[in-house]
């Protein structure tokens, strides 16, 4: 067996002091940025009301212009909490929708609160949090302006989970340039409801009852996500929206309704077993319904239809229903490929 030299030794023992040394001081850097929940009477417990001590905490960041932090645990809230312009809230990780979640930071609402979980008034950026509404038919993020064009807007979503509520994030039609990313909507009514000029981008929906993205704003772009088990993307009276390399499994209804849009553009999207799980909808036999839309642009993507002995064959009979749309261009047609009966329906 080689042993080590005391001038390797000696190198090593360095080696791992500047290991620690960065690692205080990455702490100590993240300290002076945040200021803990805990710190301020959070328990944690998913028993005790922490609303109150969480409000404190946040006004507290709002006076030293710091994050506030939320050590892992289920905090119980009992009243709405508020944020004010610029502050931001940290959980740890990104916690899990099932119903053993991963060690993580927990928001959950109380079922007798009437209200929203969280109102944000702009430019606040939220990472690293569940939200847990335990099927409350409230919001968990509502977001307003506190001043006409001015700060209710510019906030940042990311890695987050919503679980439970009717509304998961409702931009109010005033949150403007705002950018959602890597988070997971879960037993939802909606995902995200109606955020102009906004970016949602590789984000996972599952089980989204009316709609995973629903939108009657414009200028919003929607990519890289993962759709399944529920609504699609629903837009009415928007414009200039994109939507690309989304990938749909058995959506109840059209992947995408888009009724009165105008200058859509659609990329390319997977389109898998979708549409043929709700029952007298005239249009569930379609991956895109377009309903007295004008000016949008579909480009090539992806169909499959799924022959497995354990999954039931649901390929859509038409690709796209058209009824009372115009300047309609289908740039492609290899996407149609998989798909049973007439690729385009008009209407």
């Amino acid at each position: 067996m080689r042993l080590l030299s005391i001038r390797h030794v000696h190198l090593l023992g360095s080696f791992s002091l500047c290991l620690l040394l960065s690692g205080l001081l990455t702490d100590m850097a993240c300290a002076q940025e945040t200021i803990s929940v805990r710190d301020f009477g959070a328990v944690g417990d998913g028993q005790n009301d922490d609303a109150q001590a969480i409000q404190t905490a946040i006004q507290m960041a709002l006076e030293k212009q710091v994050d506030v932090l939320f050590p892992a645990g289920v905090y119980l809230v009992r009243s709405t909490l508020t944020v004010p312009p610029g502050v931001g809230l940290r959980g740890r990780g990104n916690n899990s929708y099932w119903n053993a979640p991963l060690a993580g930071s927990t928001i959950r609402r109380d079922g007798k609160l009437a209200e929203a979980t969280m109102i944000c008034q702009g430019q606040n950026r939220i990472t690293g949090l569940c939200f847990d509404g335990g099927d409350s038919q409230q919001t968990a993020i509502q977001f307003v302006d506190v001043e006409e064009h001015g700060r209710g807007r510019y906030c940042t979503i990311s890695m987050c989970t919503f679980w439970r509520h009717s509304i998961g994030l409702d931009g109010n039609y005033k949150s403007h340039e705002t950018w959602i990313e890597n988070c997971r909507f879960h037993q939802m009514g909606i995902g995200i409801l109606n955020f102009p000029d906004s970016r949602v981008h590789n984000c996972t929906f599952s089980n989204c009852r009316t709609a995973s993205i629903s939108l009657a704003t414009g200028d919003t772009n929607i990519t890289f996500c993962t759709i399944e088990f529920g609504g699609g993307i629903v837009l009415t009276d928007d414009h200039d929206n994109q939507i690309s390399d989304i990938r749909f499994d058995r959506t109840w209804g059209p992947s995408i309704l888009a009724t009165k849009s105008k200058n859509l553009l659609i990329g390319s999207c997977s389109f898998q077993r979708s549409g043929a799980d709700v029952k007298n909808n005239p249009l569930r036999n379609s991956h895109i319904a377009l309903l007295e839309c004008d000016g949008v642009t579909i480009v090539p993507g992806r169909t499959k239809a799924d022959r497995s002995d354990d999954l039931p064959d649901v390929t859509p009979l038409h690709s796209i229903t058209l009824r009372h749309s115009r300047n309609v261009e289908i740039t492609g047609s290899a996407w149609l490929s998989g798909c049973t009966g007439q690729p385009v329906l008009e209407e």
